[in-house]
């Protein structure tokens, strides 16, 4: 008989999704205010109409934070993509 060695499988449980507040996690969080202090700020000094021009941040900041890929949102995946462009930027990745 032979013996077959199967290879040990570990499985993970899934990634905790939980937020610290409105299950926003730290970074959202932190994008998400900023956002809305400069939109505060804006609309306090050039009104309305300085607030509808930076519509395309408002968008960037509410793609950031809600389109995720593989359970993590765009602003979660940030410090990692830059630590890795870091990496690759000084050679380490070989």
């Amino acid at each position: 008989m032979s013996d077959l060695v199967l290879p040990l499988t570990i499985k993970f449980p899934h990634r905790s999704r939980r937020g610290i507040l409105l299950g926003l996690s730290l970074p959202q969080l932190v994008l998400t205010s900023t956002a809305l202090a400069l939109l505060l700020a804006t609309v306090v000094s050039t009104g309305l109409v300085g607030a509808l021009a930076l519509t395309p941040l408002w968008a960037g900041v509410g793609a950031l934070v809600v389109i995720r890929r593989h359970g993590r949102s765009l602003i979660d995946w940030a410090p990692i993509v830059l630590r890795y462009a870091q990496r690759r930027q000084t050679g380490q990745t070989l």
